[in-house]
């Protein structure tokens, strides 16, 4: 019996630090949504008007080649974090980078930062581009 309950408790300890969360100004918890997508599943959501493409490669790779309609806010750049500030914390983004390293981070910092709903295109253009 000790056992069973021990197991219980450990899952849902596991379960409950593994969501993510945030308080709203009326101290409700909502799920913060950030998903891994495959380049397939980047090209079906890049044809919607309602998704921001965000492109957090430098310059000098977005001049190579981009998504079509993607916004480019520079990863590396010193003012990354302030252009990220002005966008709308409420739209859907989906993001991706060369290779989805800084796209990686560049979620996690749009997170910290309260964006509701985010799409990290895992493997990055260079798949996009195949």
């Amino acid at each position: 019996m000790k056992n069973i309950f021990f197991t219980f408790f450990v899952l849902c300890f596991t379960l409950s630090c593994q969501a993510q969360t945030k308080s709203d100004k009326g101290g409700v918890t909502k799920e913060i949504a950030y998903t891994d997508i495959t380049v397939a599943e980047a090209k079906k959501m890049a044809t919607s008007k309602n998704v921001v493409i965000l492109d957090v490669r430098t310059p000098g790779e977005v001049t190579a080649g981009k998504v079509n309609n993607a916004i480019n806010i520079d990863f590396q750049a010193n003012d990354f974090r302030t252009k990220l500030s002005a966008l709308d914390k409420n739209a859907t983004y989906m993001v991706y980078c060369q290779a989805g390293g800084r796209s990686a981070k560049a979620v996690s910092i749009m997170k910290e930062m309260g964006f509701k709903q985010i799409f990290h295109m895992k493997d990055g253009y260079r798949s996009w581009a195949e």
